[in-house]
């Protein structure tokens, strides 16, 4: 009875892997090939298998756009931010923009995504970006489906560090004052994890390197109640350290603009060298205000941090590139990175902006 057990167990399994590099093979990497780089090695190790389709020699041919060098920033904010954060370091890790021409599912909308591995799209989209990302980031991730979100069990923190341009770029998920700020994975074990993740692309060479699937909900290494216990007893942990830290509060309640203390207690708690940004929050489909206390809010924390993301432009976006209410579809995403990366200086020499009008065209 054991040994058929046993059998039932490792057939189980060996279907299991058999799907997953099935569905690598058919969804490819993001230029169509198994590409991985090494991570914390000083220097990238690329490996990659060559592709011979038309249409993948034409998304590859992008590559050679320009990449930053250097950066070190986290994003604290809810999906708004989260989205601007998977376009940017899908650009870090690539050197091509992500292209909703080309890729279906998409990148920046979660609901696009079939549940091939998970039972919620949720999930589906955490391991599946993870993946077009990997082994250059780590997914802290999960959610328990069905039901309404439960903000202080949800766990959506991500890591991305990319050795070959020495960027790192984090996502702290933070909803307002709803709940606390949280994590499965200590500060100080971010660049390990991250390093072992580069050995393993590099042992495996050309074979497609698969993120471990999340299901089970594990304990909290790190809990904050406030932003400003969380910038100085996690983010000040990171390493690299970061030198900006861009904050915005979302479609969250949030007791900025009634509790000034909270922000000077923000400013306080950053760490030596390390600047604070704002992020506007973005306009709602037809130029929506997506809360009433939003504009104050923004101006507030603008005036207080004396650094701003202005989002405002986003009042004049056509319809068309949304996929709900609030949540854009790209270039949008690419457009606001790109003025993010002018205003801290970052722009590499040579890089050809996108015209952000062509979002205005009905």
């Amino acid at each position: 009875m054991a040994q058929s057990r046993r059998s039932v167990v490792m057939l189980a399994l060996a279907i299991a892997l058999g799907l997953r590099l099935m569905e690598w093979i058919v969804l490819g990497g993001p230029t169509g090939t198994g590409t991985g780089i090494g991570i914390g090695t000083g220097k990238a190790t690329v490996v990659s298998s060559d592709c011979s389709s038309d249409a993948a020699k034409k998304k590859t041919s992008s590559s050679s756009t320009p990449r930053p060098r250097g950066l070190r920033l986290v994003l604290m904010g809810d999906s708004l931010t989260r989205y601007s954060y998977l376009s940017l370091v899908y650009f870090l890790r690539w050197g091509t923009w992500y292209d909703p021409d080309w890729h279906t599912p998409h990148l920046v909308q979660a609901s696009s995504f079939d549940n091939i591995f998970h039972n919620q799209t949720w999930g589906e989209h955490s391991w599946q970006t993870n993946r077009m990302l990997w082994p250059n980031e780590l997914c802290d991730c999960f959610r328990k489906m069905p039901g309404a979100v439960q903000v202080n069990k949800v766990v959506n923190n991500r890591y991305f560090y990319d050795p070959a341009y020495d960027n790192s770029v984090v996502y702290l998920d933070a909803k307002g004052h709803k709940g606390t700020l949280h994590g499965r994975i200590a500060a100080q074990n971010v660049s390990r994890l991250l390093y072992q993740q580069g050995l393993a692309a590099i042992k495996l060479g050309p074979s497609p390197v698969l993120p471990p699937m999340d299901k089970l909900q594990r304990p909290f290494a790190w809990v904050h109640k406030s932003w400003s216990d969380a910038i100085s007893n996690y983010v000040a942990q990171l390493d690299p350290p970061p030198n900006l830290i861009i904050l915005n509060a979302g479609l969250w309640p949030n007791n900025f603009l009634y509790q000034h203390d909270l922000i000077d207690d923000m400013v306080r708690a950053l760490p030596s060298n390390t600047k604070a940004m704002w992020k506007t929050t973005s306009f709602g489909k037809g130029g929506k205000v997506l809360h009433k206390s939003i504009p104050e809010t923004d101006a507030l924390l603008c005036s207080k941090l004396h650094s701003c993301w202005n989002q405002s432009w986003t009042q004049h976006v056509t319809a068309k590139y949304y996929w709900d209410d609030k949540h854009f579809f790209e270039p949008v995403y690419r457009i606001m990175n790109e003025d993010l990366l002018e205003q801290i200086g970052s722009l590499p020499e040579g890089y050809q902006r996108l015209d952000r009008s062509v979002l205005f065209q009905k």
